[in-house]
């Protein structure tokens, strides 16, 4: 009997450790997001993310700088492929409600929305201003 629930506490908890220790899509989504990528049509386009701020760079001259916070639809996690890609495009061109990259303009007091189509570990595709861009991240 006690051979049995020592075992039984002992998977108890490996298992609640493996949960704890388990990323949530919004983390997981967050860590493809941050770090350097280039703009695939303009290699002189360098766009640097950051946990809480978003870098612009032209010719390696930093052009603008804005404070950033992430939305994240509800199930995430659901448009997540077998590759570890987030796939946010509907059959008919629409889009899932997946993930926003949401800037502040300090100066304009404004803000602008940039939503995700398309992340992996190598590139993604964003939609903003009604125009699409395709990014490569650089290693």
């Amino acid at each position: 009997m006690k051979k049995v629930l020592l075992i039984f506490l002992l998977t108890t908890c490996y298992c609640c450790l493996n949960y704890a220790n388990a990323q949530s899509p919004s983390s997981e989504i967050k860590k493809l997001l941050i770090g350097k990528w280039v703009l695939a049509d303009d290699k002189n386009f360098v766009m640097r993310i950051q946990k809480d701020s978003i870098i612009y760079c032209y010719t390696r001259k930093v052009t603008d700088r804005k404070p950033i916070t992430f939305l994240f639809g509800d199930s995430v996690s659901y448009y997540k492929n077998k590759n570890g890609a987030f796939d946010f495009l509907k059959p008919n061109g629409d889009l899932y409600p997946g993930i926003v990259i949401k800037e502040y303009d300090p100066v304009e007091k404004d803000t602008t929305e940039t939503i995700i189509i398309y992340i992996n570990k190598t590139g993604m595709d964003l939609i903003g201003g009604g125009r699409t861009a395709t990014f490569k991240k650089i290693k």
